[in-house]
Formats: C-alpha cells, sequence, structure tokens
C-alpha cells in the first residue's frame, strides 16, 4: 500500500518519514505488519500469541474507497476515536464524505473505541487464536467485580462466554466460532458494561 503510494523507497529510512507522519508510527507498524503477514499467507485470526490488543482485521476495501491517500485519511479519522461521541462523528462523517460504511469498517471502529476502553480498565492481558479470545482481567479490576453477577451479565449477552477466576484474575473467554456476528460486537458490550459499573465503585 506505501509502495503505491510512494514508490520504492527505503522502508525505515527517511525516504519513508513522512508517511508515517501522516499516519503515527503506531498505526503505521501495524498496517506494515498487516501486509507482511497477508502477503505471507497468514490469517491473521489464526495467531495464538498474547496479544496486549483485539486482533481484527483494519483493511479498507477498495469497493468503499480507491484512492490510496483517502484510505490514509479514513484510517487516521478511525485512530482518533476514543469515545463513543467520537465513534457517532466518525461514522457521520464517513457516511456523509463517502456513503454508507460497510460492516468491515464498522467493526474496525468499533474495536478502536473497545480498546480504549479495555486501557481504561487496564486489560491488556488479551489472548487470542483462530477460535477464541480471553480476556484476563487484572487483579485490582477483578477485586471489584461480582462474579456472580458478571456471569449472569455475559450469558445474557452471548451464552459462549465463559467465566473462570485463577491467580486472583478473572478470565472472561468466548468462542467466537459460528457466532451470529462478528465477535467484537459481543465483546464491546461486556466491556461496556464492565466500564459502566467499574465507574460507579
Amino acid at each position: 500500500r506505501d509502495l503505491a503510494i510512494r514508490g520504492a523507497g527505503d522502508l525505515l529510512g527517511r525516504e519513508q518519514a513522512g508517511f508515517i507522519d501522516a499516519i503515527g508510527l503506531d498505526l503505521y507498524t501495524k498496517i506494515v505488519e498487516e501486509e507482511i503477514n497477508r502477503a505471507k499467507g497468514i490469517d491473521i485470526e489464526k495467531e495464538s500469541e498474547e496479544k496486549s490488543k483485539l486482533n481484527i482485521s483494519t483493511h479498507i476495501k477498495d469497493s468503499y474507497v480507491e484512492d490510496e491517500n483517502i484510505k490514509i485519511e479514513i484510517h487516521k479519522m478511525i485512530n482518533t476515536i476514543k469515545t463513543k461521541y467520537d465513534l457517532q462523528n466518525v461514522k457521520n462523517e464517513l457516511i456523509d464524505r463517502f456513503g454508507e460504511i460497510d460492516e468491515d469498517i464498522e467493526i474496525y471502529m468499533l474495536e478502536k473505541y473497545t480498546e480504549n476502553l479495555l486501557d481504561k480498565l487496564k486489560i491488556t492481558n488479551i489472548i487470542q487464536n483462530q477460535n477464541r479470545v480471553t480476556l484476563v482481567l487484572p487483579e485490582t479490576l477483578s477485586n471489584n467485580i461480582d462474579g456472580e453477577k458478571l456471569f449472569i451479565q455475559s450469558y445474557s449477552i452471548c451464552p459462549k462466554f465463559e467465566i473462570s477466576y485463577r491467580n486472583k484474575e478473572i478470565s472472561i473467554s468466548l468462542n467466537t466460532s459460528n457466532l451470529k456476528k462478528n465477535y467484537i460486537y459481543y465483546i464491546y458490550e461486556l466491556i461496556n458494561s464492565l466500564n459502566q459499573e467499574n465507574n460507579k465503585v
């Protein structure tokens, strides 16, 4: 994607500095990593290593916009999402400028907001593989949670949630196979409710 915009050059040298400045180092490295894995034929969702972020594709299809510069602008807009207000504003602006968003972009935006909620709750231990995503809540957060209430709440969101307690930490695991919609919708709903409860404490 970068080559299409800038032409061949030194990936980490001065020739690419403008591109990194334009979108930020974190997003740049994420895009490069995703494209390298795609070129190698690695299915990102099949990686089983521990992650500090949710593993959602950030690819913007040509069917939505073809211009690479506009895609970069959309990436930048989505990466500003930190609140529900930001989420709605970015969504409205995308629809206004480029038409109705597809599900992939909606999932991408929801991921950014959910990651911000995870950061607020200091949930960084996220283990993800082909059929399961597990969030390990830190001890301080686990101590403030009513386990029985969490179990009932998670089950009402999705019966495939599983709750366990080990080493003073609560683990929330979701079987992602055969879900009616992308797993991020269920994770978001549960994490949002946890954030609301935590703010009451």
